[in-house]
């Protein structure tokens, strides 16, 4: 079994796909899951390490794209 982390970052930039509020994000590292949470509106999504979904949605909300700032 996986231990989960608990250090818990903001992501930049990332806007929730839910209510729409940017920089409310956070990461953290879970069972091996990348989990991200909006701390606005509860939003959250779970994402396995390689970047594949491990959950259906219950929204028709979209997933989060992270973009370099120089990919613009």
């Amino acid at each position: 079994m996986l231990k989960a982390s608990h250090k818990k970052r903001f992501i930049a930039g990332a806007v929730c796909p839910a209510c729409k509020q940017e920089d409310k994000i956070q990461l953290w590292l879970e069972n091996g899951l990348n989990v991200f949470q909006c701390v606005s509106c509860g939003h959250r999504e779970e994402q396995a390490v390689d970047g594949s979904s491990t959950q259906a949605k219950q929204d028709e909300s979209q997933p989060l794209r992270f973009v370099n700032a120089g990919d613009k």
